[in-house]
């Protein structure tokens, strides 16, 4: 049976947004009389608006929000579980539901732009705490410390991989996990018969995918990437690197095109906020080929070499590498290279 690593960030707001009713009503005054209509939906109400030749400027608007009970939420979290655990083919006992606890790292690095500051961190389903204490309660959870759920996930996921590709799963709609290998399953995607994606990241496509994103950036978590590169063009760049080490060149030259003396910096920084840990306490860190090719650009001598951790290198196995951080000024860390 598969182990499952189940997101539980985003299961509480599925499940608590589901239980949530949004409607938009308007009122305006016709013929002396106040008239106040409601609908389920912002664009409803504007097809009823044009329809009776109404100005959308010219209308009071106001957003009503109708909560079912804490129990239906919690059903819905259930039931999620239930689905998710029979489609991968296991059961509850092989579950892990991952939270995400206060502290996270990525703040502290974060310098050209507040990470995820594009988001209201009050914005939340009223009956979150009680899905989150219920899932403490039922089923075997694990909370993040100074990372996130991401990162737990993805590395008890890595660990169970590299003994078995096909004993382990990541539950989640978060298409960042797309830079770990194994098999995903996405409970926001269904079929016509009403069956979530299931599919397999096998290790190229997951590396590709981390590239890719080292382009683009991420405006979900308010990292910038290269700015005018989208998933398309980015796709068609890439395209044009079929090795680990031309993925690195492609991407560092729009780096150096983009953001000139200081894309070093830039490349470190995106690199450790976008990358989701294999390992525990794990630190991205600019490939040693690439950092060479950097430091004769700038005419620079690198600092003596220190031991990384025993994990994988972009060639396999273990590497020394040496400590780059001086480049960014961001932490000293343990450096380990995709």
């Amino acid at each position: 049976m598969k182990h499952v690593w189940l997101d539980g960030d985003v299961l509480v707001y599925r499940a608590g947004y589901a239980a949530e009713h949004t409607f938009r009503r308007i009122s305006y005054t016709f013929e002396g009389t106040t008239v106040s209509r409601r609908f389920d939906s912002k664009k409803a109400a504007l097809e009823f608006l044009d329809e009776v030749g109404l100005d959308p400027t010219s209308v009071k608007w106001d957003v009503e929000v109708e909560t079912e009970h804490e129990d239906n939420a919690i059903f819905n979290a259930r039931s999620m579980i239930r689905n998710i655990c029979k489609q991968a083919g296991t059961d509850e006992t092989n579950l892990t539901v991952c939270l995400s606890g206060p502290s996270n790292f990525r703040n502290g690095i974060a310098v050209t732009a507040g990470y995820k500051e594009n988001r209201d961190p009050t914005k939340k389903p009223v009956h979150a705490a009680a899905i989150k204490a219920m899932l403490r309660r039922c089923y075997n959870t694990l909370t993040s410390e100074n990372e996130e759920a991401d990162d737990v996930m993805a590395y008890r996921h890595y660990a169970l991989y590299r003994m078995d590709t096909d004993s382990s799963v990541l539950a989640t709609i978060d298409k960042d996990l797309n830079m770990i290998p194994g098999w995903h399953l996405n409970f926001g995607q269904t079929d016509a018969e009403g069956r979530y994606n299931m599919y397999e990241v096998h290790p190229t496509e997951a590396r590709r995918f981390f590239w890719k994103q080292m382009l683009t950036g991420d405006a979900t978590d308010n990292i910038k990437g290269v700015r005018g590169i989208g998933p398309v063009t980015a796709d068609k760049i890439l395209a044009a690197a079929p090795t680990e080490t031309e993925l690195e060149l492609m991407v560092w030259a729009y780096y150096h095109d983009a953001f000139g003396t200081s894309a070093a910096a830039r490349l470190l920084e995106n690199g450790r906020l976008l990358w989701i840990r294999r390992y525990p306490d794990e630190w991205w860190q600019i490939p040693p080929t690439l950092q060479e090719k950097i430091d004769a650009l700038y005419h620079k001598t690198g600092p003596e070499p220190v031991a990384g951790p025993a994990t994988e290198s972009a060639s396999g196995g273990g590497a020394e590498l040496p400590d780059h951080d001086a480049v960014s000024g961001l932490p000293a860390a343990e450096a380990v290279v995709l």
